[in-house]
């Protein structure tokens, strides 16, 4: 019974040390992802405003960066840095950078991919985030400009065509 009393705390204490060993050796667990975006969605031909997160499971990381790439419809407008420095983030912290991004005007609505790289710790080696952002054209200001019909006029009943001129007054 003796012998028994002390071999438990040993082995606890040995098992307790050897998970805080592989966690140490484990390192920084760097994973990124987009926080949100404003406006919601975002409008063609304007500028938005892109939170990242930066969650660091593993143990601290040094040299973190993050990089926005610019690819249609995206891009950085001036004054905008394309790459933040977020230099250290502690075992189980969370940091957040902001990117301010401009869409182009000519955009289609839908749902586009944003592109961003980061990486961590002595390695070169960037790490790819892309996530969908939805555009979508606000306040659009359409205008008839002229119609015709055949047959004209249209007669009560009966099945007539209608053809509309339209533009884009927002233009």
């Amino acid at each position: 019974m003796k012998y028994m009393n002390k071999t438990l705390p040993a082995a606890i204490m040995m098992l307790i040390v050897l998970a805080t060993a592989s966690y140490a050796l484990k390192g920084a667990d760097i994973k990124a992802s987009i926080l949100r975006y404003e406006p919601a969605p975002a409008e063609q031909g304007n500028t938005m405003d892109v939170w990242l997160q930066l969650s660091n499971a593993g143990t601290k990381a040094d040299s973190v960066a993050v990089k926005f790439v610019p690819e249609y419809p995206f891009s950085l407008p001036a004054g905008q840095d394309a790459e933040i420095d977020v230099d250290t983030i502690s075992a189980t912290e969370n940091k957040v950078v902001k990117f301010t991004l401009f869409i182009d005007g000519n955009a289609p609505n839908g749902d586009k991919n944003a592109r961003f790289l980061y990486k961590y710790g002595t390695t070169n080696q960037w790490i790819s985030l892309e996530s969908p952002i939805t555009l979508e054209t606000q306040n659009a200001g359409l205008v008839v400009d002229g119609y015709t019909t055949t047959p004209s006029p249209i007669v009560p009943g009966l099945t007539a065509n209608v053809e509309l001129k339209i533009r884009n007054a927002r233009k």
